[in-house]
């Protein structure tokens, strides 16, 4: 179990580390290329609907 925890944690960090600064970047980079307003409220949508899901299968990761 703790061996498990262990490794949702890092691949966790991993997918924060890489993957929302990515999407961070590119959101940004949009609104630098004068996307509209609601594209950009939709990555940030995106952003939050997939924190949410991370926070959600940690907290289910660690009440097992």
């Amino acid at each position: 179990m703790r061996k498990f925890l262990y490794l949702l944690s890092k691949t966790i960090k991993h997918i924060f580390n890489i993957n929302l600064l990515k999407i961070i970047f590119w959101s940004l980079s949009a609104w630098y290329a004068n996307s509209t307003l609601q594209e950009i409220h939709c990555i940030l949508e995106v952003i939050a609907i997939v924190t949410s899901m991370i926070n959600q299968s940690l907290n289910k990761g660690m009440l097992k």
